[in-house]
């Protein structure tokens, strides 16, 4: 009841509840490194946080802030409204890093114009906080936007595989860069708890699939008469509208391409620059 209380008045004031947490998060950093460092960073962030709200907004889901939280970064919450397909979902993933990676583009013009050592320091973790967020597993965005794309794929399966298997070797990855074991399990654990929840969402639907082919030939209210006789006590369908709901329309061939290539480009074209720097 009390932790009920606390939410309500959280979304009552939700600016007020940014602004806060923003303010012990830019506090936090401060403790880390030099103000203006941490300040500009933290500013990057809100902007990389505020493109998704953005773009939620715009396919209309409804935003009751943002918070920031030491340690793990920023994440928006959602108010009500759903993403309809996985053009949508990798839209709003490619928001944040994209105003990210942009939001460097003041600093190093400063680094261009005064050669302050201060705005290279800068650019360079606002360039590598939107590149951790391109790595290939969710929840970071990188992971969402490849979700979308091999869950798209005619043959579910496979891009389940892939999708498992790309997680597994982006961990161990994450593991031998000696990053924070609490960061490690927590991605591990988000990650693995939006696969099986895809998972879930697959199975569900390839069964109401099956369901739904009986009354082929049927009008809609017999349909419905049939299946509520049939089905009544069943544990699905509970669950039928919610998950059918999120089995979401997925991309055409040239959507998937595309997209593809806007992935790679992103989380690519900083590691060329190192390479090419070296």
């Amino acid at each position: 009841m009390m932790w009920q209380q606390i939410k309500d008045r959280a979304r009552a004031h939700s600016n007020l509840v940014s602004l806060a947490t923003f303010s012990l998060f830019l506090i936090w950093l401060c403790s880390l490194m030099e103000w203006p460092v941490a300040l500009m960073l933290s500013v990057s962030l809100a902007i990389h946080e505020y493109s998704h709200v953005w773009a939620m907004k715009r396919i209309g889901m409804r935003i009751e802030g943002v918070i920031f939280v030491p340690f793990f970064g920023a994440m928006a919450l959602g108010g009500g409204g759903k993403i309809l397909n996985r053009k949508q979902e990798y839209l709003v993933a490619l928001a944040g890093p994209l105003m990210g990676y942009l939001s460097a583009l003041p600093v190093i013009a400063a680094l261009i114009l005064t050669g302050e050592k201060i705005f290279f320091k800068t650019a360079y973790f606002i360039i590598l906080l939107n590149l951790f967020n391109m790595v290939p597993l969710s929840p970071l965005d990188g992971g969402r936007m490849i979700k979308s794309i091999l869950m798209s794929l005619k043959n579910k399966i496979l891009g389940f595989a892939i999708l498992g298997a790309v997680g597994i070797y982006v961990l161990v990855m994450l593991y031998r860069v000696y990053i924070s074991p609490f960061i490690l399990v927590l991605i591990a654990w988000m990650a693995m708890s939006e696969f099986m929840n895809e998972w879930r969402t697959h199975k569900i639907c390839k069964e109401a699939e099956e369901i739904l082919s009986r009354y082929k030939g049927l009008s809609a209210e017999e349909a419905r008469q049939r299946f509520e006789t049939e089905y009544s006590e069943n544990k699905y369908i509970v669950l039928y509208s919610d998950r059918i709901m999120k089995n979401l329309t997925p991309l055409n061939l040239k959507q998937g391409m595309f997209f593809t290539l806007a992935y790679i480009v992103l989380a690519g074209w900083p590691l060329a620059l190192y390479l090419l720097m070296r």
